[in-house]
């Protein structure tokens, strides 16, 4: 287990602990929130799934191109603003279309820095912190989940697979498996810095 977590961190450009990955991609995510350039998320959000992929995290890369596509799709059902073209009956119009690409860009730029940030061996302090590293360990491990979901019984197979992980992959608590080095610590600033320079600095 150890030498695997290892092997994480030293992915990620340099040894990190659990804690400060995570505590690191909260302070991360407000820019990506506030973000309003559709380009500048676009290449987060990418930045975010090949940091994932070096970690050797999942990647549902046809499922988040569905959830992109479907929140796109609810948003132009509201049309407001100037008429691009018209589908049929439907107008698309600008301020939806990039109202859509925005919020589906903000979502999966954020599951994919989660992805990136959080450990199986994360392990925050006190009753609240016990609560979320649990919370976040069971979303992970659903996420990495490779039983596919049948479209003809959807809550059977949700419930199939979030049975399946929680009678394999009970959560321990342990204590960082990975200490954080200076290079890792200085790779993750540059992370942060370059995301926050950009809202400032577009």
């Amino acid at each position: 287990m150890k030498d695997r977590l290892s092997g994480e961190a030293s992915r990620t450009g340099g040894s990190v602990s659990s804690s400060l990955l995570f505590i690191s991609g909260l302070l991360i995510a407000p820019a990506v929130i506030v973000q309003d350039n559709l380009i500048i998320k676009l290449l987060q959000t990418l930045l975010f799934i090949l940091l994932a992929l070096i970690s050797k995290r999942r990647i549902l890369l046809l499922g988040s191109l569905i959830f992109f596509l479907t929140t796109l799709i609810l948003n132009l059902l509201n049309p407001l603003g100037r008429v691009l073209v018209m589908v049929g009956p439907f107008p698309i119009t600008e301020e939806a279309m990039t109202s859509g690409l925005a919020k589906g860009l903000t979502i999966l730029c954020l599951i994919y820095l989660s992805r990136f940030c959080v450990r199986q061996d994360l392990r925050l302090p006190g009753p609240a912190g016990r609560y979320l590293s649990k919370t976040f360990f069971y979303l992970n491990c659903f996420l990495e989940e490779k039983k596919s979901i049948n479209r003809k019984e959807i809550i059977k197979s949700l419930d199939g697979i979030l049975e399946n992980i929680y009678n394999r992959k009970k959560y321990k608590p342990m204590i960082d498996q990975v200490k954080s080095t200076p290079l890792g610590i200085f790779l993750l600033a540059i992370l942060f810095s370059l995301n926050w320079g950009l809202v400032f600095f577009p």
